[in-house]
């Protein structure tokens, strides 16, 4: 996992079921997940096996700290 890049917050048009939770319910909500935000829902949509990875890690590491 690349320790020395920050995080990369980006946005995009579309739609996700959260706003549902948002506007039902008022929830605070993240969308995460690996890979290049050009490629979501596009034709031949794909993810690197090393941005995956990096994915999970970043999830276990999360879940490690919010249980303790």
């Amino acid at each position: 996992m690349d320790n020395d890049r920050d995080p990369e917050i980006s946005s995009r048009t579309g739609g996700s079921d959260i706003r549902f939770l948002i506007k039902y319910e008022k929830a605070p909500t993240v969308i995460f997940g690996s890979g290049s935000t050009e490629q979501m829902h596009a034709i031949n949509e794909h993810v690197n096996i090393s941005d995956l990875i990096n994915a999970v890690k970043i999830l276990i590491l999360s879940i490690i700290n919010w249980c303790k």
